[in-house]
């Protein structure tokens, strides 16, 4: 069965999003809130997607949105990678990297990194 039209184009929208940000197999599943059935392949991961999902349909949107507001913050990929990768002290954070602290909990934590990004890149810090 084919899947949902609004998770598969969201899906195809995210993946080059992971893959530039050059995450492992585990953190894209976890990001998207994908149980880990098997090894995530950035070439057929989209059978992964079994079912339509509003939070993993929420989940891309909000990968999409992180990764719009660190293209405004950074002008090269390579730093919007070490930002991810970079232990951060912001309290958001408490000192872990950016990427940990959004595979590591529900789905408000990607909200609260997409809202923090989203106010960095218009200048409110």
């Amino acid at each position: 069965m084919p899947l949902p039209y609004s998770v598969s184009q969201e899906f195809n929208n995210s993946l080059p999003i992971l893959n530039q940000w050059k995450l492992t197999g585990t953190e894209k599943a976890l990001l998207l809130g994908l149980a880990l059935q098997k090894e995530f392949d950035a070439n057929s991961g989209s059978d992964m997607l079994t079912q339509e999902s509003p939070e993993i349909e929420e989940r891309m949107a909000l990968i999409a949105s992180i990764d719009r507001s660190l293209s405004i913050l950074y002008s090269d990929i390579v730093l919007v990678q070490n930002w991810l990768r970079s232990s951060n002290s912001h309290e958001t954070f408490n000192g872990s990297t950016p990427l940990t602290f959004m595979c590591s909990g529900p789905i408000q934590h990607l909200q609260s990194v997409a809202a923090l990004l989203a106010a960095w890149s218009a200048g409110n810090y």
